[in-house]
């Protein structure tokens, strides 16, 4: 068993322990946790880094139910299962779609938050870039508030070009919730309604960044990411590659 397998992982106490760290080194605040439902939510976020899930779960004292790589659960099996404890599950790139949709589905009806990071990637910019909108069809046929979630100050912690994160302050911001319960259903089918809801959601989110950095900061050329060190994603497919490899050798 790994020591990730551990059960303290999973408790309410590592979470502690995990934020109060969270708050050391980054000074992790959040900011409108009072805009969060008692029941189900979908969370919008925008995702600078690797760490924004970690950051919501340390912050957040809620569940939430993240979509995650599938390859993370093969190329390392025992973070992929503490992944799960924590909310997330797997799903293939390759096959995204209604598959998703059921699983996100199932996280609202149980009455959980289910977060979505819809540019289906991290952000190669301060901005957010652009969104896809399924999560908005999920939130209206399940009833479930929209909650726009700005993190600030992640991109700077650790972007595309460079290697290793810093210490940088990171502030969570839960918005107001958007409600699409009166939303006709032929408007939520609609990819002009959506598109357009989802750069309304999207001009919500940014809005904090640009009044902490201003336009020309975060416009600025150094920070359009030109070349990358993020070998993450390689190094886990080839290393999900190996394990697939070596399961059918032993089979």
């Amino acid at each position: 068993m790994s020591l990730l397998d551990h059960p303290f992982f999973s408790t309410e106490k590592f979470r502690s322990v995990f934020r109060g760290i969270c708050r050391i080194v980054f000074r992790l605040h959040v900011e409108g946790l009072k805009n969060l439902p008692d029941g189900p939510a979908v969370l919008v976020s925008n995702h600078p880094s690797y760490f924004d899930p970690l950051f919501l779960v340390a912050a957040i004292p809620r569940r939430v139910n993240f979509v995650a790589w599938d390859k993370i659960w093969e190329a390392y099996p025992s973070i992929g299962r503490l992944a799960a404890k924590w909310g997330a599950f797997p799903v293939s790139l390759e096959r995204t779609g209604r598959d998703t949709i059921e699983k996100a589905a199932q996280c609202l009806e149980r009455g959980e938050i289910f977060g979505v990071f819809p540019e289906a990637g991290r952000s190669w910019r301060p901005l957010m870039g652009d969104c896809k909108p399924g999560s908005l069809r999920i939130a209206h046929r399940m009833n479930a508030p929209v909650i726009p979630c700005t993190m600030l100050g992640s991109f700077f912690m650790w972007h595309m070009s460079k290697k290793f994160p810093r210490p940088y302050p990171v502030k969570i911001i839960l918005h107001e919730p958007i409600h699409l319960s009166d939303v006709p259903l032929s408007d939520v089918k609609s990819n002009g309604w959506r598109n357009e809801t989802m750069e309304r959601i999207k001009g919500i989110i940014n809005g904090p960044i640009i009044d902490a950095f201003g336009r020309n900061e975060i416009d600025a050329s150094r920070y359009v990411v030109r070349g990358s060190y993020d070998r993450i994603p390689d190094l886990i497919t080839a290393r999900a590659s190996a394990s697939s490899s070596s399961e059918r050798g032993a089979g």
